[in-house]
């Protein structure tokens, strides 16, 4: 049995924010160590834990519907870019610089290289350590226009003008219904 479900990408879109700030406290959930014994909230407290683990995914479905919707403002590549280390960049360097700053070179003594490695996420992809959504996130900005463009070739399936995602559930095809 196919069973084919819809969601209104601008229904999703128009309330963004606040999804990104539901997953941003299911994160925060997520990380936070809470210890105690024989607690009968500790047992709420690892249902939370468990669910925040999603946080990361809405995060980045949220993200993507975002670079959809960013991308299709102006179709250039270079502008893409552009936009997207204006945007996130800043953002980046406000955080990392000060905590890599601290972390390496005032606590670790390691010195400016290992706060270079850090900060161009040189350390995750050697030795797995540091920022790895940044760097997850990094690979797909740089991917996205390639499978923006191989989605919009599939028969039948991506983002439809009449802004309705499609997805297919229990092994049925992307069909389009439009």
């Amino acid at each position: 049995m196919k069973i084919l479900k819809t969601v209104d990408v601008n229904l999703v879109n128009k309330y963004r924010k606040e999804l990104f700030g539901i997953a941003s406290c299911m994160i925060v959930f997520h990380h936070l160590t809470i210890k105690g014994n024989g607690n009968p909230l500790i047992d709420i407290y690892m249902f939370l834990r468990l669910v925040g683990a999603m946080g990361v995914d809405l995060f980045l479905f949220l993200s993507g519907i975002g670079l959809v919707y960013s991308y299709e403002k102006n179709n250039s590549i270079k502008e893409f870019y552009k936009r997207r280390c204006k945007r996130i960049l800043p953002a980046y360097l406000c955080i990392a610089f000060p905590f890599s700053l601290w972390r390496d070179c005032i606590v670790g003594k390691n010195g400016i290289p290992v706060l270079v490695k850090h900060l161009l996420l040189v350390q995750f992809w050697k030795e797995g350590a540091g920022d790895w959504y940044i760097a997850a996130i990094f690979i797909l900005y740089v991917l996205f226009p390639l499978i923006y463009y191989s989605i919009r070739n599939i028969p039948g399936g991506g983002v439809y003008p009449d802004s309705h995602l499609y997805s297919a559930y229990d092994g049925a095809e992307i069909q389009d219904d439009t």
